[in-house]
């Protein structure tokens, strides 16, 4: 069970990280800034910080190991809970010390594709232990 958790966490984390890159090279490209209201204007930093910030996602996203515990993956809300939780701490973080117009043109990207990664793992891991229990 931990090995299928850490498969999943890793699956998130890689799948984040490269859908970031991604964005940010093909805003470079265009000729955008893809931070705006900062002073990082070079590709290279822009990969570092989209990095660092999937990372620290990926580490909140840490506590989901906690449904190899029957308790926690039997409840549904505790489940829930044990994957999304600590995220959704960290978005309102930052939207709250920068602002929600700041946050969306400088790190909503990287929060959107991680979200989107940890929703689709989540729904997948769901299905999963629900043919368990079947």
């Amino acid at each position: 069970m931990i090995w299928r958790l850490l498969g999943i966490w890793f699956g998130v984390f890689g799948t984040s990280l490269l859908c970031s890159w991604s964005v940010v090279w093909v805003r470079f490209e265009a000729g955008k800034v893809a931070y705006l209201h900062t002073k990082i204007t070079t590709l290279e930093e822009c990969c570092r910080v989209s990095a660092a910030m999937v990372l620290l996602l990926s580490v909140t996203a840490l506590p989901m190991l906690l449904n190899c515990s029957k308790k926690i993956k039997s409840s549904p809300l505790l489940r829930f809970l044990s994957f999304f939780l600590l995220p959704l701490i960290i978005l309102s973080v930052f939207m709250l010390e920068d602002g929600i117009a700041r946050f969306y043109y400088t790190m909503s990207t990287e929060f959107l594709i991680f979200f989107a990664c940890l929703t689709v793992a989540y729904i997948r891991f769901s299905r999963k232990q629900n043919k368990l229990k079947i």
